[in-house]
């Protein structure tokens, strides 16, 4: 679609380019609302890659804290033209502000080329608990995950759930019947087990149960640079036809912990920049 201004400066064009034509050579033209081009034989040539420095500034920058977001915004904010944008999604949280957009008393557009992006960066502890959860895992896998990340749980206390891995580990070779939960909280897994008596004497079996907590608490912080949050995970199990055992567990609500966080992130945001946030996208 072509301008207003472009349709009347079109013969001022056209003279330029039979001048330039006849010349051999390019003629600078400058439109209105327009930055200066080149017109020739070699047909139009956009000049702004000679340039010292650019008409206009070009950049998205990307940063993963919001403080240094907050920084940047503030430093590089223009009156009545930077906005900012959010999205929000159980897998990311942005934050688009837009330093040159169009402005807002005359409705003069802008370009919108200077950007800078806030995309909040998961802590490694976080992104370890969600990569895992509702997965099932077989009883040796579980029981090592469990125990690498022992120092995100904060409910049972640390003996027990050394105990509980150890009581894992040292399983794995039993065969599971039947498991069964009790009002007060704990996880009964009943299983049989083969112990090997000294040479020549034989197997003995063993019936015995395992006590298990049917959830614990976990205390991570989900991006970097927020607060600690707390978060129930419920243990689940399921005995397979070959008496195995495999375990899951089921964060409590994990969308609901971004959404805080990204809100959180979004009233910092407003009140140190004195900038609204829209939800939404461009």
């Amino acid at each position: 679609m072509t301008d207003n201004n472009s349709m009347a400066e079109a013969p001022h064009i056209i003279a330029i380019a039979k001048e330039a034509a006849e010349a051999n050579r390019h003629k600078e033209v400058t439109l209105t609302g327009h930055h200066p081009f080149l017109m020739g034989p070699a047909g139009v040539f956009d000049p702004s890659k000679f340039r010292i420095k650019p008409a206009e500034a070009q950049a998205v920058i990307r940063l993963t804290e919001v403080s240094s977001f907050i920084d940047y915004v503030t430093d590089h904010a223009l009156p009545e033209q930077t906005v900012i944008f959010a999205q929000f999604t159980p897998e990311r949280v942005q934050f688009m502000a837009i330093i040159d957009w169009h402005q807002r008393k005359d409705n003069a557009a802008q370009n919108g080329t200077h950007r800078a992006l806030l995309t909040l960066e998961t802590t490694p502890e976080w992104q370890a608990w969600l990569d895992k959860n509702e997965k099932l895992m077989p009883q040796e896998a579980f029981a090592e995950h469990i125990e690498e990340h022992a120092t995100d749980i904060i409910k049972p206390d640390a003996a027990e759930i050394l105990e509980m891995t150890q009581l894992l580990e040292g399983k794995k070779t039993a065969t599971f019947k039947q498991g069964r939960r009790l009002k007060d909280g704990r996880v009964i897994l009943s299983y049989v087990e083969d112990i090997e008596l000294r040479q020549g004497e034989g197997v003995n079996r063993k019936t015995d149960d395992m006590n298990l907590p049917d959830k614990f608490r976990l205390g991570l912080v989900p991006f970097v640079g927020n607060a600690g949050i707390e978060i129930d995970a419920k243990l689940r199990f399921r005995i397979g036809n070959n008496g195995t055992v495999s375990f899951a567990y089921l964060l409590d609500r994990p969308h609901v912990i971004v959404r805080e966080a990204a809100l959180a992130a979004r009233e910092q945001i407003e009140t140190e920049t004195k900038l609204r946030v829209h939800l939404g996208s461009v």
